[in-house]
């Protein structure tokens, strides 16, 4: 519901979908793209330290990739 809401949207930010029901992320991150949102998906099925090594360089290679765009 929320993927809907924001897809209707303008884009103001990158996104990141994480779960680890793999069906409902492609249905967000699909929702979300084609609203033209920048979006990345982190699966992370039973890994301890999905945070360190999925999530965060996810949000880092996003959060840099916005940076870049405003400082042109």
């Amino acid at each position: 519901m929320v993927a809907d809401l924001l897809s209707e949207r303008d884009p103001v930010c990158p996104v990141i979908v994480h779960s680890t029901n793999t069906d409902a992320a492609w249905g967000m991150f699909n929702e979300l793209t084609s609203g033209k949102w920048k979006v990345e998906l982190v699966h992370h099925l039973n890994q301890p330290a999905w945070i360190e090594e999925l999530w965060l360089p996810a949000a880092t290679k996003l959060m840099l990739a916005e940076t870049q765009a405003n400082d042109s």
